[in-house]
This record gives structure tokens, sequence and C-alpha cells, in this order.
């Protein structure tokens, strides 16, 4: 059933689908889609057959996650490719990924620039990609014969008769999805299809979840969040309310109107419905938040319990197929701001100097079960494989109870004169202040002290008077914490999941060092009205 909101008198706003699934005779995979059978067929007439590499350009639609669970079905090897990658950013990941044939929607950058990279074709100077079209409708019905390259995806398959896939044994089903790429160019991970299904399978038993449940998800299909929200219907019959994108009023008109017992978010969209829902309690329905791509600070924390219901803080990346720790509804009083226990199957530890860490120790997550990748892949080719342990490069603790609490990335860790300074914590302490919306806070190089914090602040309204910020931060924060330079901005640069790109906030410093007029500074980059950029008088405080 079609939800659309442009017919329904509210232009531009977002469309959304309900995936019913049916039963299927698949062992791996019990349940289906009523369209998968004919996105099956329409990949074989147009030559994909098992044991192919086939990169996906997929926009959130019916048809998009069709072709997901069609393509493990099948024994393909899909690669997905993120709907915001600019042309050099396609380009690049194309020369890495060693495809056979690319299914695309029309509007996504793939179906426009990939044709042009594949074997056996010229490759021209593409355009920037214009992502921000409405996907393909019934009008692109017109699949592309074998000898055409990239297939048109349409909106809807028509149904008919399946006909029997093509044998190959050596077939190994898998999905390869990029890493968030938030410290650097991001890699290519391999998923095989048993380890999918043990990480939608941990996910469904951990949550819960059932035929009964209706999980509305906004998130895209091209990332693990989206995907392995696909994967878990397959796993236990859940109805899923797919959203062509997140907005923010509709995605609250819809848990209010439609059977929406849980919905998957990142922190930037659970805060941005808050914001609109003003106080408005979450329906009695509603069982579950489930948030992931970053950390929940505890004023977003308190503001979603006093509506009725508490985030379910989930830790996962996309090694693992999505979930690795997620916290209960259950548990979310007694453990605020915890990721919550590792999921069925998932082993979790943490590791110091080469040692196990002590109860409330922080050091290195790593992880292990039969949900971890294959490896990261180079060419179509594994050129890295996973051992029995996965080293994240995450930094946590856990309690006496085994729950598990985020405190950043190791190569984030601020080391200012010799003190470890968590970037989290101070974003956490900025964002409750009333005066700010969101915060980022990075290390900066400085000559003296090796580096020093800086913060981007987005403002809830006028901007906050520095020196009258710095005095409330001293009385809540040790000197080397403090913030020595600020920048202004409308939002702060995130992932196309909603993670945030510190890499870029960086930046920003260095393209205005030291003291700088605010005259000097960027306006563009900056909030309208004030200045891009400040440093306060405060002196540079060495470790306590």
């Amino acid at each position: 059933m079609v939800r659309d909101d442009a017919q329904a008198g509210l232009p531009g706003k977002p469309r959304c689908w309900w995936l019913r699934p049916v039963p299927s005779d698949g062992a791996d995979w019990p349940f289906s889609l009523p369209q998968v059978g004919a996105a099956q067929r329409a990949l074989m007439d147009a030559g994909c057959v098992p044991g192919q590499r086939v990169g996906y350009g997929l926009l959130n639609t019916p048809a998009a996650a069709a072709v997901i669970l069609a393509g493990l079905r099948l024994g393909l090897t899909g690669v997905l490719f993120h709907r915001r990658l600019t042309a050099p950013e396609i380009a690049a990941q194309l020369a890495d990924s060693a495809l056979d044939r690319i299914v695309a929607d029309p509007a996504h950058p793939l179906a426009q620039l990939g044709a042009q990279s594949l074997p056996g074709r010229t490759a021209g100077a593409p355009a920037e990609p214009v992502v921000d079209q409405e996907p393909g409708d019934l009008a692109d019905l017109g699949i592309a014969p074998a000898a055409q390259a990239v297939i048109r995806l349409p909106c809807e398959f028509p149904d008919g008769p399946l006909p029997p896939p093509p044998l190959n044994e050596f077939a190994d089903p898998a999905l390869v999805l990029p890493t968030s790429g938030t410290t650097g160019r991001p890699k290519l991970a391999r998923l095989l299809g048993l380890a999918l299904n043990a990480a939608a399978r941990s996910a469904c038993r951990h949550l819960e979840l059932g035929p009964a449940d209706g999980w509305l998800c906004p998130l895209p299909l091209d990332h693990i969040g989206g995907a392995a929200t696909v994967l878990r219907l397959a796993r236990s019959g859940c109805q899923v309310l797919l959203a062509e994108r997140f907005d923010a009023a509709a995605v609250n008109r819809w848990i209010d109107s439609e059977p929406v017992t849980g919905i998957s978010l990142v922190p930037t969209q659970l805060h941005r419905l808050v914001e609109v829902r003003d106080g408005a309690p979450w329906p009695a329905r509603l069982r579950c938040l489930l948030i992931g791509g970053g950390p929940l600070d505890r004023a977003l924390i308190d503001r979603c319990t006093a509506l009725g219901l508490a985030p379910s803080q989930t830790y996962g990346l996309t090694e693992a197929g999505s979930q690795v720790t997620t916290l209960l509804p259950c548990d979310a009083a007694n453990h605020p701001g915890s990721a919550g226990r590792p999921l069925p199957g998932m082993r979790l530890r943490i590791r110091v100097d080469e040692r196990d860490a002590a109860e409330g120790e922080v050091g290195v997550i790593e992880i292990a079960g039969p949900a971890l990748l294959r490896g990261y892949e180079e060419r179509g080719v594994i050129s890295f494989a996973t051992g029995a342990w996965f080293v994240t490069g995450d930094l946590g603790s856990t309690d006496a109870e085994g729950f598990l609490t985020i405190h950043g990335r190791r190569d984030e860790t601020i080391i200012s004169g010799g003190e470890n300074i968590s970037p989290i914590e101070v974003e956490h302490l900025l964002a409750s202040h009333p005066a700010i919306a969101e915060a980022a806070v990075v290390g900066v190089p400085d000559r003296e002290w090796g580096r020093i914090v800086a913060a981007v602040l987005v403002p809830r309204g006028d901007p906050p008077d520095l020196d009258e910020l710095t005095s409330w931060l001293r009385e809540r924060l040790a000197g080397p914490k403090l913030p020595r330079r600020w920048r202004f901005a409308l939002s702060l640069p995130r992932t196309a999941t909603g993670k945030l790109k510190r890499g870029e906030c960086i930046t920003w410093f260095q393209a205005v060092p030291g003291n700088v007029p605010a005259a000097a500074a960027d306006p563009a980059a900056g909030l309208a009205g004030t200045s891009a950029f400040t440093t306060t008088p405060l002196p540079v405080h060495g470790p306590s």
C-alpha cells in the first residue's frame, strides 16, 4: 500500500510504502516480498547470473528492497553505491569494484555515470550527478537487454512466472558496502549471505520482531542501516514502512497515524523528530526507537524519555551487518547512555595494551561472531581477511552486567599536552547548553601542545556569548578539555547516515588559522550574520 503525500495535497513531501512480507520456501530467509520473484526474473532476463558482481544504485522504493533480496536469492554479489557520492567518488568505487553489470534507479547518480566505466566502454569525463530527483516510476518499466550494461530499475516490477535460476555451485551471495568513511577513504566490506543472515537473525531475536510489528525505515537502503531493515523483514516477517527519505514532519505524522511499533534513526534525525513533535507524546503502540550511527547525548535521551519512550541506543558497524549491541527499552531507565549488551551470537571484549580491560576501564572494542564481514575488497578480491576477533578502532567500556558505553574512536581521541581528551564528552556537555543545538569537537594542531580542543557550534537561535559559554564550561570541565577555538555553522558536516565528518570540521579551522578578524572569515561556511570564526581570549591550559 502506498502513502503518497504528494497526492494528498502535500507537495514536496516524501512518499512511503508498506512492505508486507509473505512466507517463503527458503530456510535461510523464511519470509520474502511479493515482488522478489519478479525482480529475480527481471535480473535474469537482463543477463544477471549467479556469481556475477552487480553494482546497485538504489533509492528507497519497493523495487529496490526487492532487488536486495532477489540478488541474494540469485547468488549475486551486490555492491552498493551511496546516492550522495560525488562523481569522483563514484569513479573511485567503480575502479575498486570489478563489476559485471549495474542495476540502478534512473535518478541515482550511478545510472548516469556507471555505464561509462564498465569493461569495454570508453570512459568520459562525468558531470557532477544531480541526486535530488524523483525515483523511477511505472513509466520506467523498460528493463535493458543483456547486451546493455546498465539495468534501469523501475519503481514497481510486473508480476509473472519465475524461471529456474542457472546453476553455479560456486556462487556465494554477498553484499559489498562502503564503510562510513568518516576518518578517510571508505573501504569496501564484503558480507557473505551467511553473515547477513546471522546478523538479521540475532537482531530479530534481540528486538523480538515478528509479523505483528510495523517498522518505519527512513534510512537509505544503500547503507547498512536500511539494507539490514529489509533483511530483518525477510527473517521475521515484520512489516516495514519504507520512507522515500527522511522528513521530520512526515515521519512524525506516520508514527502517529500508521501502525508503527519501531523505527530506525540516527541521532540527528531523532533530534529533529523531537524538535518537531514539540512535546507531543509518543503513541502507546511505539515500543522501540532504535538509534545508531553515533552516540546520544543525555539531554536528547531525557527529552525522548519525557515523551514516553527512552531511545534504544545501538552500537553497530557495517563490518558486522549493522548491530553489535543494543539497549532494550526495558533496560534504558537503569542504564542511560549505554549502548546495551551484545546481541545473541555476538561476542565483545575491551582490550588495553594486549590485555582485557577491567570493569569500567576504557579500551578498544573488539568483536567476534558469525555476522562479521569476510574481509575488505580491492578490485573484487579480498585484500584483508578478518581474523577471529575484529578490532573496531572504537573506544568503549563495560560495566559489571556487560552493558557497553561508547567513548568515541581511538583515532579521534585528542592528545593535548599528554592529556587524553574524549571529544564525545565535550560534545555532550555543549549540547546540554540551552543555546546550542549541536556541537562537534575536534583536535587541531598546536605548536606548543600538539593539539588543542576546537568546537563547531550550531546555535538554537542567536549565537551564545563565547566568554559566558567558556565560564559555564569551566565549572564542568577540566582545564585541558576546554575548547580554545570556535566556529559557528548552520549545520554540521555529516555522512548520508548522519555520522559526523570530523575531518571536514578540522579543515574548517585549518582554513582560517590563528587569530583572524571576523571580517576575514569565510561567511559562506558559517552562520549568517555572525562571525564564522573566532578564538577565545583564554590562555591554553596544560594538563591538570
